[in-house]
């Protein structure tokens, strides 16, 4: 059992002294301002399955993305729409302070579960389901070179 154990432990070493140099933990201190309103076209809009994403190469660089459903008219009601939804995504260059807003649609299908990632170069991918009648479920990529 102890020479099994030191084998390991020379295994677990030797993997340790090859990693690429390239694998080193950082640490980068994002603080936490204060709440923000997002911009939105229209008051009565229901957003769920938030996500963010910081750039990694400039923590000022925020972007958020989530599902826009309109809401029924009623005052007393929270329903949904039988519409079709879209994502709403937001994008911030100075830590959160100010954002701007840009929708994405679909004519005759519903966009939903966003997810964001950032590339090396500062750019935004984002990826969504979209749902039809005649197509089904297929899987949508977007990507911008600017965030």
């Amino acid at each position: 059992m102890l020479q099994k154990l030191t084998y390991l432990a020379a295994v677990s070493i030797a993997l340790c002294m090859c990693a690429p140099k390239f694998v080193t933990a950082t640490q980068k201190q994002t603080d936490v301002a204060e709440n923000t309103k997002l911009p939105s076209a229209q008051p009565n809009l229901l957003y769920v399955e938030p996500q963010l994403a910081i750039d990694p190469n400039d923590n000022r660089h925020l972007v958020s993305a989530a599902i826009a459903f309109p809401l029924r008219a009623e005052p007393t009601s929270m329903e949904v729409f039988g519409r079709t939804a879209s994502i709403h995504v937001f994008v911030s260059f100075d830590d959160g302070a100010s954002w701007r807003r840009q929708e994405l649609s679909a004519s005759g299908a519903g966009l939903y579960d966003p997810w964001i990632a950032f590339g090396l170069s500062h750019e935004v991918y984002l990826t969504c389901l979209m749902s039809s009648g005649e197509t089904g479920e297929t899987v949508r990529v977007y990507r911008s070179p600017d965030g």
